[in-house]
């Protein structure tokens, strides 16, 4: 349950545009680390598609624990947090090729 968890506390600062251009920590390119206004709006992105993900895992795996058995909670977690980070990917990317 950690995962998704981690993953929901990493996204939140990107969505609430609370982290400045940066070399650390956020979606860093050339072209974000030039311009703050698409810096924010790719992090916003990028953060929202994290902030998704780790929701949808974390209730993938309560859902497994409580139906299934809780010994493969682990394996369906990470593989939620794969697919939907895959079609956030894929999304989030073609929201940035706008900007």
């Amino acid at each position: 349950m950690a995962l998704p968890l981690i993953s929901i506390a990493i996204a939140i600062p990107l969505v609430l545009q609370r982290v400045p251009p940066n070399l650390w920590y956020g979606f860093r390119t050339r072209k974000t680390l030039l311009n703050r206004d698409i810096w924010y709006r790719a992090n916003y992105l990028g953060g929202s598609a994290l902030l998704f993900s780790g929701i949808a895992a974390l209730v993938a795996n309560v859902l497994v624990s409580i139906v299934l058995d809780p010994a493969i909670a682990l394996p369906v977690e990470i593989g939620v947090v794969v697919v939907f980070s895959i079609a956030a990917f894929a999304i989030w990317s073609a929201q940035v090729r706008k900007l």
